[in-house]
């Protein structure tokens, strides 16, 4: 049965000298994740992926809107981020309105023979349509906004075809930059939203223009499940062109201490290089408080303005969190620096959001940090409501006869030396569900549901945060979220 749909076909620039650069052993995953990732992204947006032929994608749409979005969104994707470290691949995509006959799980015909031709036509990193298309681009939009997201390269020959075609681009750079709904900001702020991470004085629209992301860290003995967790966040953000501070809230110690710190430094970015992150540049905060530092003066001003604005209560209430009676007891007894840090580290964070606001005009800064830290970053954002906002993933949670209670890190703690050990955690705490949405669910982007043995799940299978589904085999989720979790890789 012959049909009107909107074929589209994908292509990466120069895939033969590609693979003889690479290799087939280097190429063959880069091209298995590219091949997921444009399937993935042509069935949320509504389209039927058909095949694969060598690094080419070909799907079908039936409406334009969703076509539309597809391109925008895998060209985006595609696109070199300066804190992401993974093979350039430079796309060029054709969506061609045509008569189609579709058979079995394939289509043939003059649309997707044309298609075909079109996508030869197009200049790598760019979208081209057909006229017909473009007609109908007009009846959907109108002509004013068609002509601002689409021009005319004129009329082509198309290879083997006896009609000239006009054919025209799609300027998907300035449509993803006004349309943030409608771009990848959007899918990776509900993504984000999913993983029950909570998203705070900011929005897609904040995310589809890149600014920096400052990561304030108390430095432990090893990098810990919540600091992985966290830069998996992170992975996601940078997919849009984030950059990355790392700050580690260090009291300015010296000598067995100092080394500890370095070796913490270390464990966060060669786990953070293991997921691809790169670029990062990374602080302590006793730099900023040091006489040496030019700008110490101002960084003591921001100290001032925020303790001015806090109450000994609010202190408190940010340093105790919802810990037990147990753990909080303990935290008192803590010395008065440790109590003040939180205030140091806001200070220095106000300062560097101020620096870098100069060179991210437009943009926002987000910190990324735990949901148990919210009290004290809400601090931070009322006194910047405009440029400021945060990220905050779930907290950690312990149940037991006392009640339910936010699960407080210790020096090496949490981490899961075994599989075993893991398993042992989530039967007292939330983290079935916790490394579920950080280890599963956001990593799995751009899918919803990420694949859990032979069931895909999504958040909103878990009833009970303490009590994995029935239907899920908890070996599955461990086997799936070890790699990232396995302190002896």
């Amino acid at each position: 049965m012959t049909e009107m749909l909107i074929t589209c076909f994908t292509d990466i620039k120069d895939s033969t000298p590609l693979t003889e650069g690479l290799g087939h052993e280097r190429l063959m995953p880069i091209l298995e994740e590219h091949l997921k990732i444009g399937k993935c992204l042509i069935e949320e947006n509504a389209g039927s992926y058909k095949k694969n032929i060598g690094d080419e994608h070909m799907g079908t749409f039936q409406s334009l809107e969703p076509a539309i979005r597809f391109v925008t969104e895998f060209q985006q994707y595609v696109q070199k981020r300066p804190c992401l470290e993974r093979q350039d691949l430079i796309v060029r995509v054709a969506l061609y309105l045509g008569a189609v006959e579709a058979k079995n799980d394939d289509v043939f015909g003059s649309g997707v023979n044309r298609a075909a031709r079109t996508t030869g036509l197009t200049e790598p990193g760019t979208v081209t349509i057909n006229g017909d298309l473009h007609k109908n681009m007009i009846i959907a939009w109108g002509k004013e906004k068609t002509d601002k997201y689409f021009e005319s390269i004129g009329t082509v020959d198309l290879k083997g075809i006896r009609d000239k075609e006009e054919l025209y681009i799609f300027k998907w750079q300035l449509y993803a930059k006004e349309h943030a709904h409608e771009s990848l900001a959007s899918r990776v702020y509900r993504c984000l939203e999913d993983a029950s991470t909570v998203p705070t004085n900011f929005n897609e629209n904040d995310l589809n223009s890149a600014g920096v992301i400052i990561w304030p860290v108390v430095p432990r003995e090893i990098a810990t499940v919540i600091h992985r967790g966290q830069i998996e966040m992170i992975r996601l953000l940078a997919l849009l062109g984030w950059r990355i501070h790392f700050l580690i809230a260090d009291c300015g110690t010296d000598g067995e201490a100092a080394s500890r710190i370095r070796v913490f430094k270390d464990a966060i970015l060669s786990h953070a290089t293991y997921r691809n992150l790169c670029g990062i540049e990374d602080s302590l905060l006793s730099t900023y408080y040091d006489k040496k530092y030019d700008e110490q003066a101002e960084v003591i001003e921001q100290f001032k303005l925020i303790t001015t604005k806090l109450t000994i209560k609010n202190l408190t209430e940010i340093n105790l969190k919802d810990y037990s009676e147990d753990d909080s007891s303990r935290i008192q007894e803590n010395a008065a620096l440790n109590f003040l840090r939180p205030i140091l580290t806001c200070a220095t964070v106000l300062h560097l959001a101020k620096k870098y606001l100069t060179t991210y005009a437009g943009s926002k800064i987000l910190i990324v940090a735990g949901e148990d830290e919210k009290t004290q970053w809400q601090h931070v954002i009322e006194l910047d409501p405009k440029h400021i906002g945060a990220i905050f993933n779930p907290s950690l949670r312990r149940s037991d006869a006392t009640g339910q209670h936010t699960a407080r890190q210790s020096r090496n703690w949490p981490i899961w030396l075994s599989k075993n050990n893991l398993l042992a955690e989530m039967k007292t705490t939330n983290a079935a569900k916790w490394v579920f949405q950080l280890f599963a669910q956001i990593p799995s982007f751009p899918s919803k549901e990420p694949l859990i043995g032979d069931a895909r799940f999504s958040g909103k299978d878990w009833m009970d945060e303490f009590k994995w589904p029935e239907k899920m085999r908890i070996s599955d989720l461990i086997d799936v979220v070890w790699p990232m979790l396995d302190t002896a890789r």
